[in-house]
C-alpha cells in the first residue's frame, strides 16, 4: 500500500447545540514528509503539515481555528482536541483566516471527482 494522504478527523461540538462539526488534519504525501518519517523525525512532522498549507496540508489547530472563526465552534470546546493547545491560542489570537483550510477540500474534492 502506498498511501497519498492521510486525513484524520475529531468530530467537535456545535456551537448551537445538537450536533458537531468535524475538525481535520490532513498530510499529503511529500519528499519532505516521507523523509522526516524514514529519519523518525516524528515530532517535526506536526509543524511541516503546518508549514505547507499551499500544498493542501493542514493541522488540527488550523481546521479549528477555521471552525471558531466561522463561529461553529466554541472558544472553550477546541482546546479538547488540539494537538497543540498553545499553539491554538497563539493562532486564535494572532492570526486571521487560517491558511489551507479550503484549498485542501477543494483539491480532495477535486481528486474524488476525477477518480
Amino acid at each position: 500500500m502506498n498511501p497519498s494522504a492521510i486525513i484524520s478527523q475529531c468530530l467537535v461540538p456545535e456551537v448551537r447545540g445538537g450536533g458537531f462539526v468535524p475538525a481535520i488534519k490532513i498530510m499529503l504525501k511529500s519528499p519532505l514528509a516521507n523523509d522526516l518519517i524514514f529519519k523518525g523525525k516524528i515530532d517535526s512532522i506536526r509543524d511541516t503539515i503546518g508549514e505547507s498549507g499551499d500544498e493542501g496540508m493542514i493541522t488540527f489547530e488550523q481546521s479549528l481555528l477555521e471552525l471558531f472563526e466561522k463561529g461553529l465552534i466554541s472558544y472553550e470546546d477546541p482546546k479538547r482536541s488540539a494537538d497543540s493547545v498553545n499553539n491554538l491560542h497563539l493562532r486564535i489570537k494572532f492570526e486571521g483566516e487560517s491558511p489551507g483550510v479550503r484549498k485542501t477540500w477543494a483539491r480532495l474534492l477535486s481528486r474524488s471527482n476525477s477518480d
